[in-house]
């Protein structure tokens, strides 16, 4: 479903305040999560839109016309920088767009859209998300005017009404960050500089994969460890360690979150994670690359 190639992007990693949490309440929080993820699953709606276009092309129908103002992938991607954008340019915190991204991709799975329809639901859906967070750096009238007019207050507050509905109020995903915070603390390190550099580049990972639709049908808990894993990857001179911390998590999380964990999934996962580092502003600052032509 992704396009190739994958268009640049802006974001950077940011510096996080690891948070000090109790083992064993951090594995009773995993479980719940894990519980209450499969409460806000979302389907491959975008597959779905494409085989009903290639259908009705197919058959020659109106709808084939129709569908062609429809959404994808690009859509999704240029809506998710610009809420970034917006977040970072109001200091806000980040995961607002894993919540806003949660609700705008199970409202369009319920809901027909076209390209103007989805971009309102995506206003809405990150001032949704700035609710729940009960922060007030993203009022109503800055989205209106972030719209350049295109939108007004009735506008979001008529969409804000029908995402409610559609979705039944369920409006408290669990998210890789959430995901990753709780993870953290079952790692097996005392070094703290280590433990917050793994914290912060994980992070990035979960933040990075809001952008690639990719990953909007998979478990989020799976991402959160594979963003781990990813954030583990050369934290010490000796290569070694790092594996060995990995395999020590990964049987960790197994036998205390009872975590079914597919090496292959999981490599996948890891890999699209790596993919994504690959595109965006980080990679200039890490001096790994030259640019994502490179």
């Amino acid at each position: 479903m992704i396009e190739d190639p994958f268009p640049f992007v802006s974001l950077r990693m940011m510096t996080s305040t690891v948070e000090l949490l109790d083992y064993h309440e951090a594995i009773e929080s995993i479980k719940v999560m894990t519980e209450q993820e499969k409460s806000y699953n979302c389907r491959d709606y975008l597959g779905a839109i494409h085989s009903h276009r290639e259908r009705d092309e197919t058959n020659n129908t109106i709808g084939s016309r129709k569908r062609n103002v429809t959404i994808d992938v690009s859509c999704r991607q240029k809506m998710c920088e610009w809420c970034y954008r917006v977040c970072d340019h109001f200091q806000t915190d980040r995961e607002i767009v894993a919540f806003a991204f949660s609700l705008l991709d199970r409202f369009v799975d319920r809901c027909c859209c076209d390209r103007k329809t989805f971009k309102l639901a995506a206003v809405t859906s990150l001032y949704m998300a700035t609710k729940i967070f009960n922060v007030d750096y993203l009022p109503i009238k800055s989205l209106v005017e972030l719209s350049c007019g295109e939108f007004l207050e009735s506008h979001i507050t008529e969409m804000e009404s029908t995402i409610l509905k559609t979705l039944k109020w369920r409006l408290n995903p669990p998210t890789v960050q959430a995901f990753i915070r709780y993870l953290h603390a079952l790692l097996p390190l005392d070094d703290l500089e280590e433990s917050k550099a793994i914290y912060e580049r994980a992070l990035f990972f979960a933040e990075l994969c809001v952008y690639d639709y990719n990953f909007v049908t998979q478990d989020r808990y799976l991402i959160a460890v594979a963003a781990l894993l990813n954030a583990m990857d050369g934290i010490d001179e000796g290569a070694f360690l790092s594996k060995d911390l990995q395999l020590e998590f990964i049987s960790m999380i197994q036998y205390d979150c009872k975590f079914q964990l597919e090496s292959d999934t999981l490599k996948n996962i890891r890999g699209g994670l790596w993919y994504l580092y690959g595109y965006s502003a980080q990679i200039f600052h890490d001096g790994v690359l030259q640019g994502p032509d490179q």
